[in-house]
């Protein structure tokens, strides 16, 4: 988990005053046969508020920050995002998504952290949304981690 440390959480601070930046909230690892960019694409559609935009706020998508330290990571990420999730006009939570190229399987890590004032619910909906997004595009896809917290 030291990876999630090191990219970036500590910019949700910035996002939402009062946001737990003590650890993430949720980690999840999926073994999957997916292109990266077909896993950001749904990873994308999955994070998008859709209608309720209009409401609470459109999803912004970024790249997470590095740190120094990041360069001595011998296995970096091929690609990492990280969506902010308004749960509200007054909060949001944060989710971030790395993915590794194993040749003919990719390693895909999500990161999340809830919304101060969601409770975690708006943001475990949403990684659930996201995993279940990917498993209609690769039922083979192996998921470790609890998705139930």
């Amino acid at each position: 988990m030291l990876i999630a440390y090191s990219r970036g959480l500590l910019r949700v601070g910035r996002i939402a005053e009062g946001e737990d930046v003590a650890k993430p909230k949720q980690y999840v690892e999926i073994d999957t046969s997916v292109t990266i960019g077909q896993a950001a694409e749904i990873f994308r559609k999955s994070m998008s508020n859709g209608l309720l935009g209009a409401i609470k706020g459109s999803t912004r998508f970024d790249t997470p920050e590095s740190t120094p330290f990041d360069s001595l990571d011998k296995d970096q990420p091929k690609f990492s995002v990280l969506a902010e999730v308004p749960t509200s006009r007054t909060s949001s939570s944060v989710i971030h998504l790395y993915a590794w190229d194993r040749g003919d399987r990719r390693q895909l890590r999500v990161v999340t952290l809830g919304g101060f004032m969601s409770l975690g619910v708006h943001t475990k909906h949403k990684l659930n949304q996201y995993v279940d997004a990917l498993r209609r595009a690769d039922p083979g896809a192996r998921v470790h981690g609890d998705l139930s917290d």
